[in-house]
């Protein structure tokens, strides 16, 4: 008896196109809308300047669990800097009062690389096949990168405020501990075939963060060029029927007994 195997190379290319159908791909660009270094009380003494790009840009994959909910991951790179002034601090003066009227001055320059991995669920609403859907998210990041700062001290005259001389230089780099921070955001997505441009504003509350000076409170513009597949096959890419075996009369091509002759075949 002669069966139909259940699983083609038919089915299989189905069954893969339709997994694929799930995935998106696409590169990240943005911008910060708030100062992404801590601002600080005003004061007298401190003087801050910041130096960070508002600019930021990664890759995007996401996969969809269901028509309304999908999964992205989203590496983001930064550069963030400031230059501190700090002082004049007075001296305290010697006995000999060599040291009245003299104060120190300490400029930090600190610059920073980071890197940002999201993970964010996502609820799409209308439906999936539509041109223009909006939705909503939450999730996690983690944050790490790579430190450097230079700290210059330099002695100066309190009245004239000339500098009279200065202190070795100080360099320090460090790899950045990781920081973990709580998502939110929202945007929309306009496709049109395998291309699609996502916009959107993410909210990051940092818990605790890995940079020296980073805001815990940060909020990003953020589009998103995205990629789909697309799968050739006709129908729906999800629906799967399973081949049944033909009957045993239509299985059966040649006689039992081949060697009979016609005329016993008859009878």
């Amino acid at each position: 008896m002669k069966f139909v195997p259940l699983s083609t190379p038919a089915c299989a290319a189905q069954s893969s196109g339709s997994l694929l159908s799930r995935f998106s791909f696409g590169v990240t660009s943005g911008a910060a809308l708030t100062e992404q270094m801590l601002t600080g009380p005003p004061s007298s003494l401190l003087n801050i300047r910041f130096e960070s790009r508002r600019y930021t840009f990664g890759a995007a994959v996401e996969f969809a669990l269901t028509d309304h909910i999908a999964v992205q991951f989203n590496p983001l790179y930064k550069r963030l800097g400031y230059t501190q002034m700090f002082g004049p601090m007075p001296l305290p003066a010697l006995p000999a009062g060599v040291l009245a009227g003299k104060g120190t001055l300490i400029s930090t320059r600190s610059r920073s690389t980071a890197w940002e991995f999201r993970v964010v669920a996502k609820y799409y609403l209308g439906n999936r096949n539509s041109g223009w859907r909006t939705f909503v998210g939450t999730g996690y990041a983690w944050e790490t990168g790579w430190q450097r700062s230079d700290v210059e001290q330099s002695l100066v005259d309190l009245v004239t405020g000339a500098t009279l001389g200065m202190f070795p230089p100080r360099t320090s780099e460090a790899r950045s501990l990781t920081g973990v921070g709580i998502i939110f955001n929202g945007g929309a997505v306009l496709r049109k075939g395998r291309l699609g441009i996502a916009p959107e504003l993410r909210y990051t509350r940092w818990g605790n963060s890995a940079l020296t000076g980073r805001d815990k409170n940060h909020v990003d513009f953020l589009l998103t060029l995205r990629f789909f597949y697309l799968s050739r096959s006709t129908g729906k890419p999800a629906s799967f029927h399973a081949r049944h075996p033909p009957s045993s009369e239509m299985a059966f091509v040649y006689p039992i007994f081949p060697s009979a002759s016609a005329t016993s075949a008859e009878r």
